[in-house]
């Protein structure tokens, strides 16, 4: 029986190794041949699209101010490394154009959407990129299915991923028809039914809050095809004593993503062509620091 790829998702980065959601952290999940890279996107107050999982800066810069209050000058004197240890003092939040210009051509991109503020700065982010790849290798995900459409409509070239809250009421064939490439469920809801029933609808099955190889044993056995870890080296070394990365295939639906190089961009925009940069929603309303799912 041939063998089959479980991808490994490295969580905001390699977060095990350095600090969540920061290019140090993308470093260390290129280095330790992660298929995949997952962050988090918000809004500054001027309208730039930046890494953070937290409404508030609190948890990873010790500094208790919203992002959204923020303008990126000011979200650059932050220190968000420090936490992690004093090899990573004064290390910046970076902002989806940076991430994306150092490491898309390394690495797909698996960029949760946080806030309605934070799509079209990330969609502006994308067309930027497009020439590099960014609609091929990068897929947009979300809990708030309302942010997904509005990216499609924004853009219709962008892949999107449901996220499914814990307990998940979202049916699969809800799902597909949003028009998404993947799901992505919580590993304690994840089932070989649901899986199989994804499977037939051509959809990629992805789990997140995978925080234990045991966690993630449960996942492979139910036959997903990839997870979020936070330390994609110690997966992937568990993976290989499986033999499950001897023969690498694409991900149903979500080949282009980890194909060798960037595909060409596409030259059609959607309905609507591009969107004007000058036309940005700058505000992102504060919300609480409990985001939803905390994946």
């Amino acid at each position: 029986m041939p063998s089959r790829t479980f991808h490994v998702v490295a969580h905001r980065g390699d977060c095990a190794h350095a600090p969540e959601n920061t290019l140090p952290a993308f470093d260390a999940a290129v280095l330790a041949e992660a298929d995949a890279i997952e962050t988090d996107v918000r809004v500054t107050k001027d309208g730039v699209a930046v890494l953070i999982h937290d409404a508030s800066c609190f948890r990873t810069t010790m500094k208790e101010v919203n992002v959204a209050d923020l303008t990126l000058e000011e979200i650059r004197q932050l220190d968000a490394g420090s936490y992690k240890g004093e090899e990573f003092k004064d290390t910046k939040i970076p902002t989806l154009d940076e991430a994306l210009a150092k490491h898309l051509g390394k690495i797909p991109f698996h960029v949760e959407l946080k806030a309605f503020g934070a799509v079209l700065p990330a969609i502006l982010a994308l067309q930027r990129h497009a020439a590099e790849g960014a609609f091929e290798r990068a897929l947009l995900t979300s809990f708030k299915r309302e942010l997904l459409v509005s990216a499609l409509m924004l853009d219709s070239r962008c892949k999107i991923c449901q996220l499914l809250e814990h307990p998940n009421t979202v049916t699969v064939s809800e799902v597909k028809h949003l028009g998404a490439a993947a799901l992505s469920v919580n590993w304690e809801d994840l089932s070989k039914d649901l899986v199989d029933e994804a499977h037939k609808l051509n959809l990629t099955v992805l789990a997140w809050g995978v925080k234990t190889l045991d966690a993630a044993k449960a996942v492979i056995d139910a036959g997903a095809d990839g997870a979020t870890y936070d330390d994609p080296g110690e997966l992937l070394a568990h993976l290989k004593e499986r033999g499950m990365r001897e023969q690498a295939v694409p991900l149903p639906m979500l080949s282009t993503l980890y194909a060798s190089k960037p595909a060409a961009a596409h030259q059609n925009i959607g309905k609507n062509g591009p969107v004007e940069q000058t036309k940005v929603v700058v505000a992102e309303k504060p919300t609480s620091t409990k985001a939803s799912g905390q994946i």
